[in-house]
């Protein structure tokens, strides 16, 4: 498993994060994505590999970092209109 994964993997052993803070995380990794997108495509990649080894996927529930508040953010943004 490559370093970025190990690291994924460590951090979600320990926390269960939404995708954009998981995407922060890696931020210096690529660019032109939003953290979003960068949060999912590791979250998809570690997922792939941990079928292949035949082990539990990580999948989120409530996010430690944020308390899932960018699901709300929409409705935030409307508010203050």
């Amino acid at each position: 498993m490559n370093e970025l994964l190990e690291k994924a993997q460590k951090v979600l052993s320990e926390h269960d994060l939404c995708d954009h803070c998981l995407g922060r995380i890696f931020s210096r990794v690529s660019t032109g994505l939003s953290n979003q997108q960068r949060g999912e495509s590791v979250r998809l990649g570690l997922n792939l590999q941990r079928s292949l080894d035949d082990l539990p996927l990580f999948h989120h529930e409530r996010c430690f970092i944020c308390e899932d508040i960018f699901d709300n953010v929409d409705r935030y943004a409307e508010a203050v209109k």
